[in-house]
């Protein structure tokens, strides 16, 4: 049986090398802006192209389904922890997230078009992320040539990563970076944010691809406990900011995330 799942859009994938010259970044970033998504951002193989078709390999699709597996599921629960963590110490900040969740789930079932209404908590999510990433560097790029910065030679060749953590809490960039404000991500206000100092899915054309559906399963996953439960603290409850483990490049909660869930 023929399935339109990952696995065989991988395996149907093909572009023309005159194509592939020609697609922008802009095309190839994965963005949580409907407006972003257009038709325009599909390339289609035309049918009189005569330029070399490229097919993905064996090799690749075995690779990127194995990064979908273990970059998706352990960094969406990692991320869903700490949110979990900030609702429980700023219970002010949980029943405006409950009030929306509740609003909208008023008149209509808990689905993708329901979430997608969400704005708050989506807000939410994505101040949760500023302050604590699940993934410490996600950007990576090349040296062209080799250059002095102050006192410090990069030499060409150099493979140079983001620092997530560093950025995402610089006090030359945030207003009171320590701060757990979901506000700064309003409508209002998430235009003056540097997309670059901001990269919990890196950025450019190379940036997360699973971005959009890791925001869809966290919404449905806390607006599904939020309309029901309050989170509130438990005996081992840690309070802001949590004891933190480091490793090459994740981070997560030492002693884990300590709560109860009491029935609204």
């Amino acid at each position: 049986n023929f399935r339109q799942d990952l696995l065989q859009i991988m395996l149907d994938a093909n572009i023309s090398s005159e194509e592939l010259q020609n697609i922008t970044g802009e095309k190839l970033t994965a963005s949580l802006n409907p407006d972003n998504i257009s038709k325009s951002s599909t390339v289609k193989q035309t049918s009189n192209s005569t330029s070399k078709l490229h097919y993905l390999t064996n090799p690749e699709i075995m690779a990127n389904s194995a990064l979908f597996m273990v970059a998706g599921y352990e960094t969406t629960g990692t991320t869903l922890s700490f949110v979990t963590h900030l609702l429980i110490n700023y219970p002010e900040i949980q029943e405006k997230v409950r009030e929306e969740i509740n609003a909208v789930l008023e008149n209509e079932e808990l689905s993708y078009s329901a979430v997608s209404k969400m704005q708050y908590l989506n807000q939410v999510i994505s101040e949760s992320l500023r302050l604590y990433p699940p993934v410490l560097t996600f950007t990576t790029r090349k040296v062209g040539k080799t250059f002095t910065y102050k006192n410090l030679t990069i030499p060409k060749d150099l493979a140079l990563q983001h620092a997530i953590w560093k950025s995402q809490r610089d006090p030359e960039i945030w207003q009171d970076p320590e701060n757990f404000d979901p506000d700064r991500f309003s409508p209002e206000r998430k235009d003056s944010i540097d997309p670059y100092a901001y990269q919990p899915f890196g950025n450019g054309p190379r940036n997360c691809i699973g971005m959009r559906f890791a925001f869809l399963v966290m919404k449905m996953i806390l607006a599904s406990l939020l309309r029901s439960f309050r989170f509130v603290p438990g005996e081992n409850t840690e309070k802001d900011p949590p004891q933190l483990e480091f490793r090459l490049f994740q981070m997560n909660p030492l002693n884990g995330i300590n709560l109860k869930m009491v029935p609204v």
